[in-house]
């Protein structure tokens, strides 16, 4: 009689409840894991906007005092990742910034590593439009990033151009 009680007092989970939350953490994960690596990529390519933009407004500065384009060291434009003085690009962890072949080009180039998110364009352009005759108005940038995929995520990168000082 005493192993009758003892069997009866033992408490535990059923294998029907260990199954319901093992579809419930499945479902949970499926929903889950695509949208983190999605905020993966996203994060990775943050970099280039915030370092686009600090070129828009360097060299817009440059332009309302000198009333013409600059150079990166002209403009004291430093872009992220290794930058020695008085170079044309600088190397990040996932991108080579570039001065285009004039002063007022820019380029963020992916060092091929992967960002996610379907993005397999790897080149984020800008480039200044300047009239020296236009006197006192703004130079006007236009940017591109071609894929979709790439402008999901950088939404921010073509609004640049738009910007108004």
């Amino acid at each position: 009689m005493s192993t009758q009680r003892r069997i009866s007092q033992k408490q535990g989970f059923t294998l029907i409840e260990l199954m319901v939350v093992i579809v419930i953490i499945g479902i949970l994960a499926a929903i889950a894991i695509p949208k983190l690596f999605g905020m993966t990529a996203k994060a990775k390519a943050q970099e280039v906007g915030p370092a686009a933009g600090t070129w828009v407004k360097l060299h817009q500065a440059y332009v309302n005092e000198h009333g013409s384009q600059g150079t990166w060291q002209n403009i004291g434009y430093i872009p992220p990742g290794q930058y020695t003085k008085g170079d044309a690009t600088s190397t990040s962890t996932y991108f080579t910034y570039y001065l285009g072949t004039t002063p007022g080009q820019w380029q963020g180039t992916n060092t091929g590593k992967a960002l996610g998110n379907g993005c397999t364009e790897n080149n984020w352009n800008a480039t200044l439009e300047f009239d020296s005759t236009d006197e006192g108005d703004m130079p006007k940038f236009s940017w591109n990033s071609t894929t979709q995929d790439c402008k999901d995520l950088t939404p921010s990168f073509d609004k640049l151009g738009r910007q108004t000082p």
